[in-house]
């Protein structure tokens, strides 16, 4: 008998019990259903404001989140404009927006908070951004001294993030000479000097700058704090070519904060002296890590990050619970650092250098066919590294009107990207690394005569061709 023809009360009785039922079971199946892609990307977007955000606020928005499926359209058109304004805003700004709802509670609060969210999605004034120029480096191409294979390569092929996602946005300067290709040190004595010969000299088991960096310089004239201005850099072989421990300032005074110094642990002073009585005589790292009869493996080596600062001393344990706990010296770490660094409104360096390591064993390999295989290989991986920067700092509000990101291949070239430099420009005239300081100064906001003021020397002319006509 079809169910259209029942008649009785118990048949319609046990019909409308089937129902609901039904109802039942479907609300149940609602329940349990995993959210949708959409919505586990919106829940997503909140976790990463939620350090600078209110908690109020965040949990007002979160009540949205949570009936992502059941929300009208304007719903959802009013969380998603919510999420977006505050992606655009830096934390003090949040911080004053949201003050008229600080003294209030319960449904008061809750009221003004939404009022507050509400004029935000309709455009409402936001405290205006003291935001002052800011410059963030990434060096790439370590121990590749092959120019073809990098920028110099007239394809690009082990380039292509940085070729055809970064480049296009500003300047490629298609030359930067330098004397020292084969010495990493020196190279970054020059860099942070501008120095071309001697700028770093040994001083017993330590290598010592014979004039102030541009990080000294920088924190000297700014007043900035070391938290906003970091050196990263990493490698076993940086261990050795650094003299153990390379101090990457002339007087501590105005250091920066630097996770550079990956220090020889549970190995004796003897061996300590070889690597320095080999590294004087001018032998790669390679070769005496050959002649060492032991391996500087992750457990003999671990980074120096014991910081006064306390902010900068959680921040950092953060990332290396996120990396499996453990403080590792290798280019992921430095990667995953630098990301978390790059994409946090409250972290986010004013001045930061990004340094990947060298090509690991390329003295071992005979053949130029071979050598040249595992240069490209490391020039891919530095070049998706370097768009995984690249895009945190395109993500941070802070950097959006005054950042600079700086791309630069250690034998050949350098892409320049900020608001003072030339979109789409190339540069054919050979500059050279010492002006690399210079170039800094005035993309950081000073002239150089001042910036320099202090220094002993060392001050060139900065890379005029990339900057725009004011």
């Amino acid at each position: 008998m079809r169910i259209g023809t029942m008649k009785s009360p118990r048949a319609i009785a046990a019909v409308l019990a089937l129902g609901a039922l039904v109802t039942l079971a479907s609300a149940s199946f609602a329940q349990t259903r995993p959210p949708s892609a959409e919505a586990m990307h919106i829940l997503h977007r909140l976790h990463v404001l939620e350090p600078r955000v209110p908690e109020a606020v965040v949990e007002e928005l979160k009540a949205y989140a949570g009936s992502w499926e059941r929300l009208g359209w304007d719903d959802k058109q009013f969380l998603e404009k919510s999420i977006l304004r505050l992606e655009s805003m830096l934390p003090f700004q949040i911080e004053e927006y949201f003050k008229p709802a600080g003294g209030l509670s319960g449904d008061e609060k809750r009221k003004k908070i939404k009022s507050l969210l509400e004029k935000l999605v309709q455009g409402a004034e936001i405290p205006a951004q003291d935001i002052q120029p800011s410059v963030v480096v990434v060096v790439v191409g370590g121990g590749v001294s092959d120019t073809k294979v990098g920028f110099g390569d007239p394809k690009k092929e082990n380039l292509p993030r940085i070729w055809n996602e970064i480049r296009p946005f500003g300047t490629f300067v298609k030359s930067i000479r330098t004397m020292w290709v084969a010495d990493r040190t020196r190279w970054m004595g020059e860099f942070l000097t501008g120095i071309p010969v001697n700028a770093i000299i040994p001083d017993g088991n330590v290598w010592k700058f014979k004039v102030p960096t541009v990080f000294d310089l920088f924190r000297k004239i700014s007043g900035e704090e070391a938290r906003f201005v970091w050196l990263v850099s990493r490698g076993p072989a940086n261990v050795i070519y650094d003299f153990l421990d390379l101090v990457p300032s002339f007087k501590n005074q105005f250091s920066p904060t630097a996770v550079t110094r990956a220090k020889l642990n549970a190995i004796d002073l003897n061996v300590q002296e070889h690597i320095l009585s080999e590294r004087k005589e001018g032998k790669s790292p390679f070769k005496i890590q050959r002649s060492l009869g032991q391996t500087l493996s992750a457990s003999k080596l671990h980074l120096d990050v014991d910081f006064p600062n306390p902010g900068v001393q959680a921040f950092l344990k953060d990332v290396v619970a996120e990396h499996g706990g453990q403080l590792t010296d290798s280019d992921a770490f430095l990667l995953r650092l630098g990301v978390r660094l790059l994409q946090d409104p409250r972290m986010a360096p004013r001045f930061a250098v990004f340094r990947f390591s060298a090509v690991q064993g390329l003295d071992e390999v005979k053949r130029t066919s071979d050598k040249r295989a595992m240069m490209a290989a490391k020039m891919r991986d530095d070049d998706e590294a370097c768009y995984n920067l690249w895009r945190a700092f395109r993500s941070n509000p802070y950097y959006k009107q005054m950042g600079t990101f700086v791309v630069v291949n250690e034998v050949s070239g350098a892409v320049f990207v900020g608001p003072k430099i030339k979109v789409g420009g190339e540069v054919t005239k050979g500059y050279y690394l010492n002006q690399f300081p210079a170039t800094l100064a005035r993309l950081l906001g000073f002239e150089t005569d001042a910036f320099f003021a202090p220094s002993r020397g060392g001050k060139k002319e900065p890379i005029e061709d990339i900057f725009r006509e004011e």
